[in-house]
């Protein structure tokens, strides 16, 4: 009888330890399920079971010496006790199996973050993988319009220097047309000078000419003038015609020195 009835305390106790094994036991993706969902019914089996540990305790004292119900009194505290541990650990572990709960659930979304972030990168990498297969295809199309373009701009260098060269001839001709302008200035310079001498050369000519002609105009006069005395005559007349005669001569010399200046 005896036996039987610790036999029954102990089942009793292996219930409550079992609850506090189920509770520790339970695993992290369950722990807000049943934090919510067996935390009451699990704490009810336990005060159940308290409480029919109490009334068999009771009736036992009835039945029971004074030893035994001392036994059982220590029984009941013990299990009182357990119980009360038993709570506490499942408080503990409840509160813990929330923190766990919540720290899952932030580390669920790190990982659907990471996850949308690594699709995003799988897909950046894929295009950049096109960029750079259409950048290939580009770079053999643009092959040969390259070369195109750097034969164009020797050409165009070569063009470039043609015409400085072209330039700097302009310039040593313009230099030369600057020069014959000036000689031709001055030829035009002379030619109106040699212009203007050949009118005074024609003038002196000219008078030249009329003093010849006054001169041999005049020299009969001396030979038939009959009223003026020999010597009057001959003074008169030998004078004028000494000073047309001389009139002529420079008129001549005159003519002479500007045909020479002229040529």
């Amino acid at each position: 009888m005896k036996q039987s009835r610790r036999q029954r305390i102990f089942s009793q106790q292996y219930k409550l330890s079992d609850l506090l094994k189920q509770q520790t036991d339970v695993k992290p993706r369950e722990a807000a399920t049943l934090s919510e969902n067996s935390k009451a019914r699990m704490m009810e089996e336990a005060q159940r079971i308290m409480q029919e540990m109490r009334d068999k305790g009771c009736t036992a004292q009835r039945d029971r010496d004074g030893r035994e119900q001392e036994d059982m009194h220590k029984l009941s505290a013990t299990d009182q006790a357990v119980l009360n541990l038993t709570v506490e650990s499942l408080m503990v572990s409840d509160s813990a199996l929330r923190e766990m709960a919540e720290l899952l659930s932030d580390a669920e979304d790190r990982v659907h973050t990471t996850q949308a972030l690594n699709r995003r990168g799988r897909n950046a990498v894929k295009h950049l993988e096109h960029l750079q297969s259409q950048l290939g295809t580009n770079q053999k199309r643009l092959r040969p319009v390259t070369e195109i373009i750097k034969d164009l701009l020797k050409n165009i260098t070569n063009i470039f220097l043609m015409l400085d060269e072209t330039k700097k001839e302009f310039e040593n001709h313009a230099a030369e047309v600057d020069g014959a302008k000036w000689k031709l200035f001055q030829k035009l310079n002379n030619i109106f000078q040699m212009k203007a001498t050949m009118g005074s050369v024609t003038k002196a000519e000219e008078h030249a000419e009329e003093l010849s002609r006054v001169a041999a105009e005049f020299q009969p006069l001396l030979h038939n003038a009959s009223t003026i005395s020999d010597d009057l005559l001959s003074e008169l007349g030998i004078g004028v015609y000494n000073s047309i005669i001389n009139a002529k001569d420079n008129a001549e010399m005159a003519a002479s020195q500007s045909r020479e200046a002229a040529e």
